[in-house]
């Protein structure tokens, strides 16, 4: 296009020249025509290269404007994603952190429960040491009084045991009259009271509660019984019957004997 734009000026300076030529033909020649022509013809190709080389230049500075454009822009993207990483990474920090302060919270309240648990276990053991402690000194109570207690029985025995003795070494006249203890309608049994350690008041205390206290000896129709302390102050026997209260099957009749005689102080009686 620009050749056709460039042939077709030539043509119209060569048209012109002509007409120049014909006015001026006396004054001018034809090689400064033709040097006229050449310079304006080097001019018109002088401002082709011009406008190309301005072309040119327009789209370097072009390129150079995109250029320098996509650079702003990949430096804002990369702005960008550096921030956008940044804020992944933040945010990454932030929940392990958040995580890391939950874990030492439920340690601490781990370790709260766990303290508070042994404080309840200290006080338990403590409060069953306690109470293990009570029981063995209301135990050692209880054997003191119990102690106590058997030391003054044996006391108020060994007083009677006395007493029964030098009774017993009385003259037959002045012995006590022997006495029993029917128990048949509760127990099936009844007491014979043979020495001497039995006064009236004892006889009444053994009886009472149990049976009826009589000046007769037990009645007949008995299996047999168990005398206990034979020839002793405290000589008495128990005769046992298959009626009353609680009777005595045949069949135990044997157990009974047995029983009598692993006492140290018992014998078997036979049947009356």
């Amino acid at each position: 296009m620009k050749k056709l734009i460039l042939f077709l000026f030539v043509i119209f300076l060569l048209s012109g020249c002509s007409a120049s030529l014909q006015s001026e033909s006396d004054t001018k020649s034809a090689d400064q025509m033709a040097r006229e022509i050449g310079e304006q013809v080097d001019n018109v190709i002088n401002q082709e290269e011009a406008d190309e080389m301005a072309e040119e230049m327009g789209k370097q500075i072009e390129n150079v404007i995109n250029q320098e454009e996509a650079d702003n822009d990949a430096r804002e993207i990369g702005e960008q994603l550096d921030k956008a990483l940044a804020q992944e990474e933040a945010d990454e920090m932030a929940e392990e952190m958040g995580k890391q302060i939950e874990n030492v919270i439920n340690q601490e309240e781990a370790d709260n429960d766990a303290r508070e648990i042994g404080e309840q276990l200290d006080k338990a053991l403590a409060q069953e040491e306690a109470d293990e402690m009570a029981e063995e000194m209301g135990k050692q109570i209880e054997n003191t009084i119990n102690q106590e207690e058997a030391d003054n029985d044996a006391r108020e025995i060994g007083e009677q045991l006395d007493k029964a003795i030098k009774d017993n070494n009385l003259p037959e006249d002045k012995k006590k009259a022997m006495r029993s203890c029917n128990a048949i309608e509760n127990s099936s049994t009844c007491i014979e009271y043979k020495g001497s350690f039995w006064s009236e008041a004892q006889k009444e205390y053994h009886c009472k509660g149990s049976g009826v206290l009589s000046d007769k000896l037990c009645e007949s129709g008995n299996i047999g019984g168990c005398r206990i302390g034979g020839g002793s102050p405290s000589d008495m026997i128990v005769w046992m019957y298959p009626y009353g209260g609680e009777p005595i099957e045949p069949d135990s009749v044997k157990s009974a004997k047995m029983g009598c005689d692993m006492n140290p102080m018992g014998s078997w009686q036979e049947a009356q």
